[in-house]
């Protein structure tokens, strides 16, 4: 059933393209009426015998037969073989009546047609004209019944044998299509096909946006009662009993994707906008160095953030914001643009750094570069709790998506989930939504007359940090420095 539902438009449009090529057949046809004369067969009756049996297939055969039609078809100008196309002979069923039909292209010619071989049929069975002694013993007695009558209407027979054609063909075209169709689609159908993929739980199915939702990174505050807004309220349920099971003090959700175009940044962003409405501590933070999506859609422009957060040339509260689009929730962009992005996210650097920021915030959200393309969201598993892989229906390959899975799992232990995004219809693919789930990512590039860029050595801190953790999440020094750390009032800059 689940097969059908999935198909059912493919094979009801195969059906209907078959079924008007089968009319598109039958109104090109020529024209045609068609007649039928009634002739009884009956056994004749001798004394001292045993009267014989009257076989109505043989019967039909024999009115059909060439001994039949080779003295009838000169009288119509046609050759035995042409009348035969023209002609057919059928039996009722527990009876000896045949039905010797004509079809013609005039009304009176399929009349004269069918009467003439009724005619012959009967004196060919009775022996008419032969002598009287072979008469006699003639086994069977042929009696027209009804002789055709004119025909008054084109005859549909031809029309509604194609159309039933048509019928039968499209069906099993349409169900035979979908199926080889089905066998070699390896595109994530549903999130049971994603679950078996990443061999992990799927926990949200994302519909499309509507019409009034806006752009896709802030879904739940355009549009708040949507079904997709509702779907990420969903997640959040489903995903908060799996972060508050995770040892660290601050969780780390890596949300990401296989491929880019996939809606992994609008997953992230909305993720993360109704943990905040709910009142829970979360930041944002947009790790995709190479594209910077979240930064556009939040409207950040020249910022510090990420990059120089790890490059020693901010301070963490310099490279925090408290956005204006969705109430309460920080958000730390990507930072400035640098023409090595996988050099940045070094595993040292990335761990202190993010020792750090676990300790302003309950839960950070982590929206990273897709992983198949470049190594960037691979670098960022090993300082995450749990790693969200987000496809996209009908565009995310199964293989790509279960290869993405065993590459995290190759780097060391961690929580997999995944999501299921549905893209937007193509009339929202505007330049907006471009941006999340069409472009490919841009890379940055340095001036022909800029220096390339020197990054501090890995346990550089810029002044003015928490204090640095020995562990994912844990920080060194007293309670007051915590506390201090993580209520500090931040400002949109």
């Amino acid at each position: 059933m689940k097969f059908l539902r999935r198909y059912v438009l493919w094979i009801v449009l195969a059906t209907v393209a078959c079924i008007a090529g089968a009319w598109g057949i039958a109104a090109h046809q020529p024209v045609q009426f068609a007649t039928a004369a009634v002739v009884d067969v009956e056994a004749n009756s001798y004394a001292g015998t045993t009267p014989a049996t009257v076989n109505p297939a043989t019967e039909q055969t024999v009115a059909t037969s060439g001994a039949i039609v080779d003295g009838i078809a000169p009288k119509f100008g046609l050759t035995p073989d042409e009348l035969f196309k023209h002609l057919s002979a059928s039996n009722q069923v527990g009876t000896n009546i045949l039905l010797i039909s004509c079809s013609m292209p005039t009304a009176t010619t399929a009349q004269s047609c069918a009467n003439a071989i009724a005619t012959a049929y009967r004196n060919y069975t009775n022996y008419t004209g032969k002598s009287k002694a072979i008469q006699a013993h003639d086994p069977l007695n042929a009696r027209i019944v009804t002789f055709a009558p004119l025909p008054s209407a084109q005859s549909g027979k031809r029309k509604v044998e194609l159309l039933a054609l048509g019928v039968i063909l499209g069906l099993a075209l349409g169900v035979g299509t979908a199926f080889l169709r089905d066998r070699l689609d390896d595109r994530v159908r549903d999130r049971a096909d994603l679950g078996q993929c990443l061999d992990a739980p799927v926990l949200g199915d994302i519909p499309a946006l509507g019409r009034r939702s806006g752009r896709p990174e802030t879904a739940v505050i355009t549009d708040p009662q949507s079904p997709s807004a509702e779907a990420y309220r969903h997640l959040r349920a489903r995903i908060s009993p799996l972060i508050d099971s995770t040892d660290s003090r601050g969780k780390v959700l890596l949300v990401t994707s296989s491929q880019a175009g996939e809606g992994s940044a609008a997953v992230a962003s909305n993720l993360a906008a109704v943990m905040a409405l709910a009142g829970v501590n979360v930041l944002l933070v947009d790790a995709d160095l190479r594209h910077q999506s979240l930064s556009k859609a939040f409207r950040v422009g020249e910022q510090p953030g990420l990059t120089d957060l790890l490059t020693g040339r901010a301070k963490l509260d310099d490279a925090i914001i408290l956005t204006d689009v969705v109430p309460g929730l920080r958000f730390m962009p990507a930072g400035t643009i640098t023409d090595r992005p996988a050099d940045l996210l070094d595993a040292s650097r990335l761990r202190r750094a993010f020792s750090r920021i676990t300790v302003v915030a309950d839960v950070v959200i982590v929206n990273s570069a897709p992983l198949q393309p470049v190594s960037d969201g691979l670098a960022l598993t090993p300082v995450s709790d749990i790693v969200m892989l987000v496809a996209a229906l009908g565009r995310t390959r199964r293989g790509t998506a279960t290869a993405t899975a065993q590459e995290i799992r190759e780097i060391g232990p961690v929580m997999i989930v995944g999501a299921v995004n549905h893209p937007p219809p193509p009339w929202r693919r505007d330049l907006a939504q471009a941006e999340i789930f069409d472009d490919p990512a841009p890379t940055a590039t340095l001036a022909a007359d800029e220096p390339a860029q020197s990054y501090p050595a890995a346990d550089a801190v810029a002044p003015g940090d928490p204090p640095i953790a020995n562990g994912h999440g844990e920080p060194n020094g007293d309670g007051p420095q915590e506390v201090q750390a993580a209520t500090r009032p931040w400002s949109s800059r």
